[in-house]
């Protein structure tokens, strides 16, 4: 199918140009049977053998061409027929138009794209939409009494169409994050659609059904469109989930509700003599517009408090059953003891230890210790004792980095410095691991957007976020990362994010779709410690992963162990032909780095550049103007 969307796209610009120079009506008609048959056979083929979901979607869009195709050929035929003949051709248009609507329909739901804010602004813009088409168009053409009532009904009631079509595309268009080139066709197709539409009402106001072929070829670029859309490799990735943020409110929203808001009022000034009825209509949408726009405004704050209670619950309870977790059993016990939540943590570490085995000191000690920590923890996620520190992903040739990795640190103010082996399991068990995560990724994102302001990283330099299993369950977490990205001014490319094999167990659950949505963004997605989990080929062909980091336990033998150097050598080959980068980790020695590209490797990262630092010692060793001469002394070294 790789190559059969350029022979469509070209054959279907030939048969277009043909059709305009207008030769004879039997090399026109020949021109539509011939363009409108193929795309009929696109929609129905192309997307099948590419195992394009949802199946019923592209029926309905090839139910939709044929229909249009027997209107099309139709039209010229009955347009000067005498009764209700001229209406052969709007019956097979009517349903393509119904048919056309449910492809759209399904194709948002497909992609999740029904978002509550989104279609309250298609609707404001709509209704400002069905104004204009109603006062200019529709109401002009069915006023026309020397016809049959039912062609005058239809006339006016094509530009109606027109606007739920335009209501489902704005939908379809809000809610993209990436415009694949199969969309980009099939948005130029609904809008070469929605002009063929507008010149037929535009004639329609004078009573006329047809007036030149030249009319038509609007719907014979549409076609072609359709027919480029079904049958591009990248159809496949209509189907899948898209939703980026939806903001409450922004410039691009503001920018395009503001003069649908505006509409009735303006036609107020520009209409001459307005009538009564034309003043009513006018109200009736203004009033409708303004009931959408506090609509839109009560669900942005209801979305608004709706996040918030989510996130006390989730802070109070299990993410799994729900229950209530132990730091909210721990201040109810402290509320009806009315004491300090410190004998009612004293109580839980005692009741821990009740289990039916022999009493140890030493359980006590280890449960007192895990308790003091979660304590701590929390603390330390609200009182900012946690910080991100960088450590770089470097290129081996030039060796300057390519990226850097945020990794979390935690200084207990008494304690000291808290490894993150000790407090990572126990964020993951209290049901905080989601916080922390965020609190890491946000703080991220933040210093580089702040490093790309001023200099310190080139425009290609790139973040590697590490993500939890648990956070991939949520299925909001792709509009969240797409929202922070805009804010810092971050592009998807310079954004990679890390997790575990264990995540590649299970395409078809949330975490998969999380992926999926992920990737649609533009970032990056990293395997973190290959080869200690589920190393299985088949995971990495289902997943949206863009590469891979081998784990340091097979990079510490390079150069000195023939097994590690085969092991090594067989996964840069692996991930070669999958197209995949690659990254080794645990880097120490310059006898490492050398064997790491000698196989192929291109990217390491570890000790031999440094470890993790504060970002103001990063950006003070690794400035982009001056880490080429840090470079040179490293191969030097």
């Amino acid at each position: 199918m790789t190559e059969k969307w350029r022979l469509f796209a070209l054959a279907g610009l030939a048969t277009t140009v043909l059709f305009v120079g207008n030769l004879s009506p039997v090399v026109n008609a020949a021109c539509v049977l011939l363009l409108g048959a193929g795309t009929v056979w696109a929609c129905f083929a192309g997307p099948r053998g590419q195992g394009t979901e949802p199946r019923t979607a592209w029926l309905l869009l090839g139910s939709a061409a044929l229909a249009f195709l027997i209107g099309v050929l139709l039209r010229p035929v009955v347009a000067d027929a005498d009764g209700l003949r001229p209406l052969l051709a709007d019956c097979a248009t009517v349903p393509g138009y119904m048919m056309l609507c449910a492809f759209l329909y399904v194709m948002l739901r497909q992609r999740q794209s029904l978002e509550r804010h989104a279609v309250l602004d298609g609707l404001i813009v709509c209704v400002a939409g069905a104004l204009v088409v109603i006062l200019l168009l529709a109401a002009p053409a069915a006023a026309i009494t020397d016809r049959p009532a039912p062609e005058s009904v239809l006339a006016g009631l094509y530009p109606l169409f027109d606007v739920v079509v335009l209501l489902l595309v704005i939908n379809l268009t809000f809610t993209a994050t990436t415009w694949p080139a199969s969309l980009v066709t099939l948005l130029s197709a609904m809008v070469s659609l929605l002009a063929g539409d507008i010149a037929y009402a535009v004639i329609g106001i004078s009573g006329r059904t047809y007036a030149s072929p030249l009319f038509d070829v609007p719907f014979l670029v549409a076609y072609g469109l359709i027919g480029v859309t079904a049958l591009h490799p990248s159809v496949t990735r209509l189907g899948q989930a898209a939703r980026p943020p939806v903001p409450a409110w922004s410039g691009g929203r503001i920018a395009l509700l503001a003069p649908a808001l505006t509409g009735p009022f303006v036609l107020l000034l520009v209409l001459p003599d307005v009538s009564r009825e034309q003043r009513t209509t006018i109200a009736v949408a203004g009033a409708v517009s303004v009931v959408l726009l506090l609509v839109r405004a009560v669900t942005a704050v209801q979305a608004q408090v709706a996040a918030q209670v989510r996130a006390e619950h989730q802070a109070m309870h299990d993410a799994l059953t729900g229950l209530p977790n132990r730091y909210m059993i721990t201040e109810e016990v402290a509320r009806m003891l009315g004491r300090p939540a410190r004998v009612a943590e004293a109580l839980m570490r005692d009741a821990d230890t009740g289990r039916s085995m022999i009493f140890d000191a030493a359980m006590h000690d280890q449960v007192r210790e895990r308790i003091e920590l979660e304590v701590a923890l929390r603390r330390a996620l609200g009182e900012g004792q946690l910080s991100v520190a960088y450590q770089p992903i470097v290129d081996l040739v030039p060796g300057v980095p390519a990226g850097a990795e945020a990794l979390v640190r935690w200084v207990h103010p008494e304690r000291g410095p808290i490894p993150p082996a000790t407090f990572i399991p126990i964020a993951e068990e209290a049901g905080l691991i989601g916080a922390l995560g965020d609190r890491v990724r946000q703080e991220a994102l933040r210093q580089l957007g702040s490093w790309r302001t001023d200099g310190t990283v080139d425009d290609n330099f790139y973040l590697s976020i590490n993500v939890s299993g648990r956070q991939l369950t949520d299925p909001r977490l792709p509009l969240v990362v797409s929202s922070e990205m805009l804010q810092y001014g971050i592009p998807a490319r310079c954004v990679a994010l890390e997790m575990t094999e264990s995540v590649l167990v299970d395409s078809s659950g949330v975490p998969g779709r999380v992926l999926f949505e992920l990737r649609e963004l533009g970032c990056q997605v990293l395997i973190d410690d290959f080869g200690t989990g589920f190393s299985a080929l088949g995971n990495l062909r289902r997943f949206p992963v863009t590469g891979i980091k081998i784990d340091r336990s097979f990079v510490t033998g390079l150069g000195l162990s023939p097994e590690d150097d085969a092991i090594v050598r067989a996964v840069v080959a692996m991930s070669h032909a999958l197209d995949l980068t690659v990254i080794a980790e645990g880097v120490e020695t310059r006898l490492q780095r050398d064997a790491l590209a000698a196989v192929g490797v291109t990217r390491g990262q570890g000790w031999l550049w440094g470890p993790a630092v504060p970002p103001a010692e990063f950006a003070r060793h690794w400035h982009a103007g001056g880490a080429v001469a840090l470079a040179g002394r490293h191969r030097r070294g």
